[in-house]
């Protein structure tokens, strides 16, 4: 017998699982890439699916008259990428991607002004100030609490609550509202939305020095809520 055999026979299985590991840790770093030209909805999201390894839900009658969407130049990301991609192009096309159990990877498309659009925000993910404003182009709903230091939040609810009105019930407007106290904000909406306002309210919560500047940190908060309001309407009529 060599005399190399059981040497050999020892190091395959130690060395197999670092192959696999290896393999696996390539899959992982792989970019996403999405061509030029057009691409169905559904293909859309078979591709994502199949790219971040979940199953994505969807109902083939939502899609009969959706009309595909058109590149003018290839798009080639990473893993968090082509989650905000899809979730920006579906939400272009009147869809909005939604997390039905995070832990087994399964997702759904729901189709925003359908049966089941009011379905969309029971699905809303609870996230931190912090993880929401790094990932602020991700269109997903979520529900977050913002703790306020110098503005009142029932003032400030009041000042912007106007501006993100669910108009005709449609569920991708945001929501606004007094968390139980004065010093807290509760607010529910798509994350790309969700981070606007964030931003906006940590603009203007800052320290009250007189009643005069007072009135120009609401002032400011009106402006900044109809600024946003201008431009989400210039989207919706695109």
């Amino acid at each position: 017998m060599n005399i190399y055999t059981p040497v050999l026979a020892f190091l395959v299985p130690a060395l197999t699982p670092c192959v696999c590991a290896q393999e696996t840790n390539d899959a992982s770093t792989k970019q996403f890439a999405l061509p030029a030209g057009e691409i169905k909805v559904q293909d859309l999201i078979d591709q994502c699916a199949t790219y971040l390894n979940v199953n994505i839900l969807t109902t083939s009658s939502d899609y009969a008259d959706i009309q595909p969407i058109r590149l003018h130049k290839a798009i080639t990301t990473d893993k968090d990428g082509c989650e905000e991609v899809l979730s920006h192009l579906l939400s272009r096309s009147g869809f909005a991607l939604t997390v039905v159990d995070a832990k087994h990877g399964l997702l759904e498309v729901i189709l925003i002004e359908g049966r089941r659009g009011r379905e969309i925000f029971a699905r809303s993910q609870e996230k931190s100030i912090e993880s929401i404003l790094a990932r602020p182009n991700l269109v997903v709903p979520v529900t977050t609490v913002v703790a306020l230091k110098h503005i009142n939040a029932t003032s400030a609810s009041n000042a912007m609550r106007p501006f993100y009105a669910r108009s005709g019930g449609r569920p991708t407007s945001l929501q606004i509202s007094n968390a139980g106290s004065n010093s807290t904000l509760l607010i529910e909406g798509m994350q790309n939305e969700v981070a606007r306002m964030i931003r906006t309210i940590q603009r203007c919560d800052v320290e009250e020095t007189s009643s005069e500047e007072s009135q120009a940190l609401y002032s400011r908060l009106r402006d900044f809520a109809k600024r946003i309001k201008a431009l989400e309407k210039k989207l919706r009529d695109r």
